[in-house]
C-alpha cells in the first residue's frame, strides 16, 4: 500500500490502550466497592474510625492463650548424651 492509501487508517494501539485502561479502571471500581460492602455487612458502618474500633474490641474480647509460656522445654544435646550413657 502507498501513503496515500494509508493517510485514512488510524494507529489502533492508543485506542487498544485506552480501552484497557477503561477497563481496567472498571474492574478496579468493582473490587473496591465488593470490599466496601463486605466491610459495611460486617462492620455495620464503612468509616474507618469505628471499624478499627470494632476491630480492637474483638481482639480484645479474643482470649488467646500464651504459647510461649506452654512451650514445652528443649534440652540439650549434653543432657540428652548423658541420659543415654
Amino acid at each position: 500500500m502507498t501513503d496515500k492509501e494509508t493517510l485514512g487508517y488510524a494507529n489502533p494501539i492508543p485506542h487498544v490502550l485506552m480501552l484497557t485502561a477503561i477497563v481496567v479502571g472498571v474492574a478496579t471500581l468493582g473490587v473496591a466497592l465488593a470490599l466496601t460492602q463486605r466491610i459495611y455487612r460486617a462492620y455495620g458502618t464503612i468509616e474507618e474510625d469505628a471499624v478499627l474500633a470494632a476491630i480492637l474490641a474483638e481482639d480484645a474480647a479474643t482470649v488467646t492463650p500464651d504459647l510461649l509460656a506452654t512451650k514445652p522445654k528443649r534440652t540439650s544435646s549434653k543432657s540428652r548424651k548423658a541420659k543415654k550413657a
